[in-house]
C-alpha cells in the first residue's frame, strides 16, 4: 500500500483510494471504514504475457509463482 497516502487515511486526513487486499486487516480493527463501496472498481486480476519458448529467468519465474500463488482459481 502506498505508504504516504494510507498514512494519511490513517490519520483522518480525508478518503484513499487503497488495494482491499492490503487493507483488509485495518478495516478489522476499525482503523479504516470502507466508503463509497458502490463506486468503488472491481480488479479483475492480473494477466502477465511472456515469451513460452525461450527459457525463464529466475525473476521472471518467481514473479509468475507469485501471481499464481496469490491469485485463487
Amino acid at each position: 500500500m502506498p505508504r504516504r497516502l494510507s498514512a494519511a487515511a490513517l490519520d483522518g486526513h480525508g478518503l484513499a483510494l487503497l488495494p482491499e487486499d492490503r487493507t483488509d486487516a485495518l478495516v478489522a480493527q476499525g482503523r479504516l471504514a470502507r466508503a463509497l463501496e458502490d463506486w468503488s472498481p472491481v480488479f479483475a486480476g492480473s494477466h502477465l504475457y511472456y515469451p513460452s519458448r525461450r527459457q525463464i529467468s529466475p525473476a521472471l519465474q518467481l514473479a509468475i509463482d507469485h501471481l499464481r500463488w496469490k491469485v485463487p482459481r
